[in-house]
């Protein structure tokens, strides 16, 4: 009797045993199918990109239009793995813009274009591309101090700099401080104009700055 007892006693303690290393074994699985779906998830919410061009009639050297850089640029993105919408500006042109106020007004119509075609644009980087004037081998991002949302734009901008910097593209950042003139900086919290190259850029030098760029972005959604 007291061996039956004892067998049966062995018996019970391997099969709790056994449940044990199963039950430990699936919660392991179950941990790092968690954390996959966790990272899948982080990499489904970076923010969508969108590039557009208020000054739509800026042109290089080479004859290429800023938004003939800011369609390459959308195309490098997309190939990178993240997400951008491309708007095509085609109401900004060189024949109805002469004075200043025609100036201010791009700022309008380009606004007009985000909001319109663009869903939840608040949770988007919005990437203004322009030409700078003068010859400066830095890219410039320009932001307006007088802005509601310039604390949070001037955190991106910084840290984009910091990617740029690191690709050995020095950057640097402008502030404006008009007051009337956000520069749309107010419909998102990453809100920038980017100034990619200069009047005098080879488009040998733009291709270049189109990838670091993408690099730049994609190092961000990394972190």
């Amino acid at each position: 009797m007291k061996r039956k007892h004892r067998n049966l006693l062995v018996k019970v303690t391997t099969v709790i045993f056994i449940t044990g290393v199963l039950s430990l074994s699936l919660g392991c699985k179950n941990e790092s199918l968690a954390a996959t779906c966790k990272n899948k998830s982080k990499k489904q919410t970076a923010p969508t990109i969108v590039i557009y061009n208020s000054q739509a009639y800026e042109s290089y050297k080479s004859g290429k239009k800023v938004t003939d850089i800011g369609n390459l640029l959308s195309e490098r993105i997309d190939k990178e793995g993240m997400k951008s919408i491309f708007i095509n500006n085609t109401i900004t042109t060189k024949d109805n813009f002469k004075t200043f106020r025609d100036y201010e007004n791009s700022y309008n119509i380009a606004r007009t274009l985000v909001t319109q075609r663009v869903k939840d644009y608040n949770k988007c980087i919005l990437l203004d591309i322009t030409c700078n004037k003068v010859p400066d081998k830095k890219t410039v991002i320009t932001l307006a101090k007088t802005n509601p949302h310039y604390k949070e734009n001037k955190k991106f901008a910084d840290s984009l700099v910091a990617q740029f910097n690191k690709l050995k593209k020095p950057a640097t950042i402008s502030d404006w401080c008009r007051i009337n003139n956000y520069f749309n900086q107010d419909l998102s919290n990453k809100s920038i104009i980017l100034e990619l190259g200069d009047v005098q850029s080879t488009d040998n030098e733009l291709n270049s700055l189109i990838n670091t760029t993408a690099s730049a972005l994609k190092n961000l959604n990394n972190k």
